[in-house]
């Protein structure tokens, strides 16, 4: 009979142990950490000069559709019919024409921000700073926050500042 008591306080234990074992998960927002540790690098600022390049050309545009609605009002108020359709079928066009300049660059911009964060340089200096911070910190998995399958975590798992804070002093 003490036999068993002594296995099953033995299995207790080893049970116990191994469930102080658990996974630990951390996760880190690599947006975050581009937008803020890569801001400096040349890749990066080309990249916002391009957005700044589209904005102003989308401004541009959007400019010119209010015009021809204004255009169009007062051909209506003055009662120029034809010149108000001819000036409806102007801003559809134009309406049409945006919103395709819209997606086409915005999938460009995106596009070009993938490459980036995808590019060896930035990956690896990203791979070596989350290592360490995971293995300084007990964490045995890492995630990233921008995956849409992860609905949520605690901040306590967040190394985001601690990945940046890391990199900042390698790049010294």
């Amino acid at each position: 009979m003490k036999k068993i008591a002594l296995l099953a306080c033995i299995l207790m234990v080893s049970v116990s142990l191994s469930a102080e074992q658990l996974t630990t998960v951390g996760v880190v927002d690599i947006s975050t950490v581009y937008n803020s540790f890569f801001q400096d690098s040349l890749a990066v600022r080309e990249l916002e000069e391009l957005k700044d390049s589209i904005q102003q050309e989308l401004d541009g545009h959007v400019a010119i559709l209010r015009r021809l609605q204004e255009q169009k009002l007062e051909a209506e108020s003055e009662g120029r019919e034809n010149d108000a359709l001819r000036l409806d079928e102007e801003i559809y066009e134009k309406t049409q024409f945006i919103q395709d300049f819209q997606r086409i660059k915005q999938r460009e911009l995106y596009d070009r921000q993938q490459r980036l964060l995808n590019s060896d340089s930035f990956l690896s200096q990203l791979q070596n700073a989350i290592a360490f911070v995971a293995e300084a910190n007990g964490f045995t998995i890492v995630v990233t926050a921008n995956d849409d399958k992860l609905l949520w975590w605690s901040q306590e798992v967040d190394i985001t500042e601690l990945v940046l804070e890391r990199l900042r002093a390698t790049s010294r």
